[in-house]
């Protein structure tokens, strides 16, 4: 997720390339309505006010709830809170973050929109996932969306 300085969201991707829920009921999470009702928000959500689940996949609607309620409501000062730091800018890029397992990285292709690369890492530092683009990506279709 992503948000703004007051804390609002301002975008969020569920899923990647190890998602498997079941076909028809819980992979409806990644339908875009279902993020898109949480951009403008601020705080914790609960279903019912204003927000929606996912009908026939209350578990993964649950499991998705509670991980945006994390994001939605995460204090970086609080104790035991994982370190999201800020890693300056450089040549080509608009932001980078690194944050405990991963980094965040914030580019602007060819298509002036950003392009946002997320990467984890396991204690050994071997990537072990890679996320490359959100809801802003904008490249070029049939050349730079091909990324």
């Amino acid at each position: 997720m992503g948000f703004d300085d007051d804390s609002v969201a301002t975008g969020i991707i569920i899923g990647d390339e190890t998602f498997m829920e079941t076909e028809g009921r819980g992979d409806r999470i990644l339908e875009a309505w279902y993020g898109a009702q949480f951009i403008g928000l601020t705080g914790a959500q609960a279903y019912g006010d204003g927000v929606d689940a996912i009908s026939g996949a209350t578990v993964t609607s649950d499991a998705a709830l509670s991980a945006i309620n994390a994001c939605m409501t995460f204090d970086p000062d609080a104790p035991g809170a994982e370190s999201v730091e800020w890693m300056g800018a450089a040549a080509g890029i608009t932001g980078w973050w690194r944050a405990d397992g991963g980094y965040i990285v914030r580019a602007t292709g060819f298509g002036e929109g950003p392009i946002v690369v997320t990467m984890g890492f396991d204690d050994d530092s071997v990537a072990t996932g890679i996320i490359i683009g959100d809801e802003t990506f904008m490249e070029t279709e049939g050349r730079g969306d091909r990324i």
